[in-house]
């Protein structure tokens, strides 16, 4: 099997990230090693290469068939801590309103996905219907918080700290709001709910399979 090309801008965008002690390794490191990572995994999960690979900020997608031919996709993650929890929210949402995970290797944020439409993302839609999407995938994904999450109320001192801060980038009345709200996040902190930090209209896809809706979130930030 011919080895898998890595897009150059995506090596550009990861090279330079930094090692984060205990987290993630630099990423000139993480890029050296990824060859090694799409074979091993091709092997364990009995994969073939379909098509060229896609990649987004921190991620490298690499569109697979399984030993059945159903159609897939493996998810190679720059590890970092945003997408420390993305396999159990995932494994969580049971494919309801996301994509539906097949496979994980939590300890090297390699995922084994459903393959969905890369080339119908949502934001080809009206921004009108796009927003009305997001709003019903919102309801759909919201579930009681895991443990293992980092709640919003648990950062809320850092989140006060950087809101008290003026900046001539934020009208100081946005500034003020932001500040009262995160305030009463510390007085009475809401019960956990379970939350795509980073839903949008690039994090929406249209589904392949039949039976699967109209649009499914991808790259959760639980």
């Amino acid at each position: 099997m011919p080895p898998v090309i890595i897009p150059p801008e995506f090596r550009a965008r990861i090279a330079g990230r930094p090692a984060l002690p205990g987290r993630s390794p630099d990423g000139g490191a993480w890029l050296a090693r990824l060859p090694h990572l799409i074979a091993e995994y091709l092997e364990r999960w009995r994969l073939r290469v379909d098509g060229e690979p896609r990649s987004g900020e921190n991620a490298l997608v690499v569109p697979v068939l399984r030993a059945s031919g159903e159609q897939a996709a493996v998810k190679l993650t720059w590890p970092h801590p945003e997408a420390e929890w993305e396999h159990l929210a995932l494994r969580l949402w049971e494919g309801k309103g996301a994509v539906r995970m097949l496979a994980a290797d939590p300890r090297e944020q390699v995922l084994l996905l459903e393959r969905l439409d890369a080339d119908r993302p949502l934001t080809r839609e009206f921004v009108i219907d796009a927003c009305e999407v997001v709003g019903s995938l919102m309801l759909a994904l919201d579930l009681a918080a895991p443990p293992q999450v980092e709640s919003l109320a648990s950062r809320a001192g850092r989140l006060r700290d950087g809101a008290a801060d003026p900046t001539p980038l934020v009208p100081r009345r946005l500034q003020d709001q932001a500040h009262s709200t995160v305030v009463d996040l510390l007085t009475d902190p809401p019960p956990a709910r379970l939350v795509h930090e980073d839903l949008h209209d690039a994090n929406v896809l249209a589904p392949i399979g039949p039976g699967r809706g109209e649009w499914l979130a991808i790259d959760p930030k639980p």
